[in-house]
């Protein structure tokens, strides 16, 4: 059986290929993103499979899980917050709760 065949590896393996992948200022891909509010995802930009429209991979909150892929127009992400690895996603939530006194439960709890 071929990664290709079991249909959420795929999807992991593009993920996990990042990793491996420099960032360029021309592109998203490689970024990661807390959406707009009324989308309320957060997950990392896979790809740009046609100039302006990219693969996005949202992320559950409780954990770094992947839950779906979703093409989305550049034009609806721009109110979006990118970062540029996951440490930076987790420190831009971190000060989020110290700001606002908000409470996002941990994946323990």
């Amino acid at each position: 059986m071929t990664s290709q065949s079991v249909p959420g590896e795929q999807a992991a393996n593009r993920l996990s290929d990042l990793a491996h992948t420099k960032l360029t200022p021309n592109s998203l891909v490689g970024s990661y993103f807390y959406s707009d509010a009324a989308r309320g995802w957060r997950g990392c930009v896979v790809a740009e499979p046609s100039p302006g429209v990219y693969l996005v991979e949202v992320f559950g909150w409780l954990s770094y899980d992947s839950v779906e892929q979703v093409l989305i127009n550049i034009k609806d992400m721009v109110d979006w917050r990118f970062y540029d690895n996951v440490t930076w996603l987790d420190n831009s939530l971190d000060d989020a709760r110290r700001r606002w006194g908000a409470h996002v439960p941990a994946a323990d709890e």
